[in-house]
């Protein structure tokens, strides 16, 4: 009975434990190169590896690096860096950061992009980026062929279905992101989706905030236009015809803001000299949200 009891709580304990990191199975090298380093990187040891990069990562969900080395007999070198994260979201989030949209530029099934010098894969809750420290003319099919090899062996899927909320006409596709450090540099909406898009001959930047409630949203409504008046950033405008719900505030030289809660998410947009240019951006974002 002793022996039970104890084997019992052996079993709890090692189930309690945490588990041991897998890497993952290195990829097929190219033709002509060999794996010369292979080395995983946990969240707490990524400044290793991308020093002053590393808390931008974490920020996004990454739960490990897995870094990849190939050398080849005359001295060329290819990285490969697995990144994995959290979430398939937070996976794009890192992937649009570098500025490239979500066009499957390179044909692998995911938001893809690269050159001579590098190119880079997302896919599923992967980030895939690849390297190399002698560009050429074979680079980009050197670099595309590794990431088709780990391509492969990730499942396709839709994309998050929060990457579709933000309306796709004229907008910047270099500047989407999905923003972990506050909307529209509005401290109080910190987590959510913005991009720029072309109205006329100018740019505006349009941002969806989202909370887990509409009371929180509409919390944070009331701060953000709290904040900006009182520190005497902005002053309260009132241009006809908007609905009661939407407040426009006037920045100076940077331009308008306006601002509205919808539900549990904060509409806002800036740049705008004119307060009409966000009115159809607001109207196709609202159509678009869940």
């Amino acid at each position: 009975m002793k022996f039970a009891k104890w084997s019992f709580l052996l079993g709890l304990v090692l189930c309690l434990l945490p588990l041991p990191v897998r890497a993952v199975d290195p990829p097929a090298p190219p033709d002509r190169f060999t794996l010369a380093e292979q080395r995983t990187y946990l969240p707490a040891e990524l400044s290793e590896y991308i020093d002053g990069q590393a808390a931008w990562y974490i920020l996004y969900g990454c739960r490990k690096l897995d870094h990849f080395r190939y050398t080849s007999p005359d001295g060329r070198t290819v990285v490969l860096d697995a990144y994995e994260t959290d979430s398939p979201l937070n996976a794009h989030g890192l992937y649009l950061d570098q500025g490239q949209g979500l066009a499957d530029r390179l044909g692998l099934g995911g938001p893809s992009s690269g050159d001579q010098y590098s190119a880079a894969l997302v896919k599923g809750p992967y980030l895939f980026q690849v390297s190399t420290d002698h560009p050429g003319p074979d680079s980009p099919d050197l670099l595309t062929g590794l990431l088709q090899s780990v391509s492969v062996l990730i499942p396709s899927g839709p994309l998050p279905p929060e990457l579709d909320w933000l309306p796709v006409e004229n907008r910047d596709e270099a500047t989407y992101r999905l923003v972990k450090d506050g909307v529209l540099r509005l401290s109080l909406l910190p987590f959510g989706f913005s991009a720029d898009y072309h109205a006329g001959d100018r740019h505006v930047s349009l941002g969806l905030a989202v909370f887990d409630s509409p009371e929180l949203a509409r919390s944070a409504f009331d701060r953000t236009v709290e904040e900006q008046i009182s520190a005497k950033r902005a002053k309260r405008v009132n241009p006809p015809g908007l609905p009661p719900e939407w407040t426009a505030l006037d920045l100076g030289q940077r331009g308008g803001l306006l601002l509205t809660p919808h539900g549990r998410y904060v509409l806002c947009s800036s740049r705008l000299t004119d307060l009409n240019h966000a009115v159809p951006l607001f109207n196709s974002l609202i159509s678009r949200l869940p």
